[in-house]
């Protein structure tokens, strides 16, 4: 098995990359959607507060993505602060992620602040979220 920081730090620089990606897309920098599929998997559950989510297919992947992002713009998003992160390696293809964070509009005031646990599998592409839970920060 690869050596457990070699792992966390590979996966540490993907969720960045999914950061990056998200929050040009949420800001309208880029309007790419389909470029979200790089980082979630199929089929992918989200667990929120109130609701659960099965998404059985890339098509139902995609439509839960545009639809937070559509809201996001609406909100006139610009940008996300990480106030937490934490990765732990549980094999060489699976990782758990935890962090903290917070949502800005273009004037700097918050929209959220959240926590959120991720569950990311390495598949033949490569990472991808394959459970991702909202939890309170």
């Amino acid at each position: 098995m690869p050596a457990l920081d070699a792992i966390a730090t590979e996966v540490r620089a993907w969720y960045g990359g999914y950061l990056d990606t998200f929050t040009s897309l949420a800001a309208g920098e880029r309007t790419d959607l389909e470029s979200v599929m790089g980082f979630y998997g199929v089929p992918l559950v989200i667990v929120t507060e109130g609701r659960y989510l099965a998404l059985p297919t890339r098509d139902a992947v995609l439509s839960t993505a545009k639809s937070l992002i559509d809201g996001l713009l609406q909100a006139n998003y610009a940008g996300s602060t990480v106030h937490r992160l934490d990765i732990r390696p549980l094999n060489a293809r699976a990782a758990f992620i935890e962090g903290v964070f917070s949502r800005h509009d273009g004037a700097g005031n918050e929209l959220e602040r959240f926590g959120t646990a991720y569950l990311v599998a390495k598949s033949d592409e490569g990472w991808r979220f394959i459970s991702i839970v909202v939890t309170a920060p």
